[in-house]
């Protein structure tokens, strides 16, 4: 049985997607700007990071009161406090009206799976708004089979490439953009 989500890092663990030259990455391809208004879907250093780098209102859908409260005070020592909306429920929860977001996003954490994120999302997102999902796919010629069912086993499905991950939001509105996977350096790293 698959673990539920989402998935998390112990707290001591290095973030691997909080680094300035993604976030920097991230929101030029998503086109957002100071004006842009953002969701978050589980909250994340590197959301606040983007919040206070754009100067732009974020709203965080947070389901667990310890990181909402750990975020809320390095929010507000950054200055920021002001710029972001905590909602401390778990995401089924949550509901938003039509065309209420620029952009949602998910840093590093797992929130669902990708085609259900889109199916619940898309009614809250502008026009051309964008979503930018943290997810593990199967990348390269020959991927770790052991890392590969391992995945499988925690999410409770088999981990497939970023072209069939793509294309199972497309019904829901969404046109493939791209993805972007992490250096194997920096996946060293992490690991």
């Amino acid at each position: 049985m698959a673990d539920p989500f989402p998935l998390y890092l112990p707290a001591e663990a290095r973030r691997l997607f909080q680094s300035e030259s993604l976030l920097r990455r991230f929101a030029q391809a998503a086109h957002f700007t100071g004006s842009s208004r953002l969701l978050e879907l589980h909250g994340s250093l590197g959301g606040l990071a983007l919040a206070r780098a754009l100067n732009c209102t974020i709203t965080v859908v947070e389901p667990d009161q310890k990181v909402a409260e750990t975020l809320k005070e390095r929010a507000r020592l950054a200055g920021i406090g002001d710029k972001v909306t905590w909602l401390v429920q778990p995401l089924a929860t949550v509901n938003f009206p039509e065309k209420s977001f620029d952009g949602i996003f998910s840093f590093g954490r797992i929130a669902g799976y990708p085609d259900a994120l889109a199916r619940k999302c898309r009614p809250w997102l502008d026009e051309k708004g964008r979503l930018a999902l943290t997810y593990v796919m199967a990348v390269g010629r020959q991927p770790a089979k052991v890392a590969l069912e391992s995945w499988a086993d925690r999410l409770g499905r088999p981990i497939v490439s970023p072209r069939e991950t793509l294309l199972s939001m497309e019904p829901e509105g969404f046109e493939p953009f791209f993805f972007n996977d992490t250096a194997t350096t920096e996946m060293d790293e992490f690991y």
